[in-house]
């Protein structure tokens, strides 16, 4: 079942009005009719008996719909709010019970997109040591090292997000904000010249870095 905004389910609520949702009796009948429409021999000319069920099901399919749509809301109740990217031009929307697993990431009062984060991060990086006028001065943390470690034990490898994520959890660090220091060290090393980022920004991955003379 595709997971609709909320409007869309308001909008939907007023189009069928104030009716009932549909008992199993009635979906019952609806599933035989549909049964009987497919089974029937149809005949080359009009197809009267089609014709009546259709109607007849036209005519009831108000309090089906009505069922389907309190079981959406019984779904989504579960799932928060809809957010959208805060990002400028970003369209991209979540559940807000899902933003976190899915490395959506919280910025002040609202929500950067696994995508828009990652461009933001690598900008925040690379301005905060412009500003500082130190490109390679400040140490790495130690995260980022263990992590720069098992990069470069599998050269040529292609790394994402998730797993250098698995790399983290590996090592025992705790499950919250790990996805976003995943994330946010492999900018790093690649702002230092350790990695090299390919693909396009919903694709990105990392590679090690090779010596400019090839060794």
């Amino acid at each position: 079942m595709t997971e609709q905004k909320p409007l869309d389910r308001e909008a939907f609520a007023a189009l069928i009005g104030n009716v009932e949702p549909a008992t199993d009796g009635l979906l019952l009948s609806f599933a035989k009719a549909v049964r009987d429409r497919r089974e029937h021999e149809h005949p080359e000319r009009e197809d009267l008996y089609c014709m009546n069920l259709s109607s007849w099901m036209g005519e009831r399919i108000a309090p089906v719909l009505r069922r389907l749509l309190n079981a959406e809301a019984e779904h989504a109740a579960g799932l928060g709010e809809f957010v959208s990217c805060s990002a400028r031009g970003c369209s991209f929307g979540e559940w807000s019970s899902k933003a976190e697993e899915r490395g959506w990431v919280r910025r002040g009062d609202g929500w950067l997109c696994v995508q828009c984060a990652d461009a933001a991060d690598e900008r925040a990086e690379i301005v905060a040591r412009i500003d500082a006028g130190t490109w390679g001065a400040p140490a790495l943390s130690y995260r980022a090292q263990q992590l720069l470690a098992h990069i470069q034990d599998n050269p040529g490898a292609r790394w994402k997000t998730g797993r250098a994520e698995q790399v983290y959890a590996d090592l025992g660090y705790p499950k919250r904000g790990r996805r976003h220091n995943a994330r946010t060290d492999l900018n790093i090393l690649a702002a230092r010249g350790l990695l090299t980022a390919h693909g396009p920004d919903d694709g990105r991955y990392f590679l090690l870095a090779q010596p400019k003379d090839g060794a």
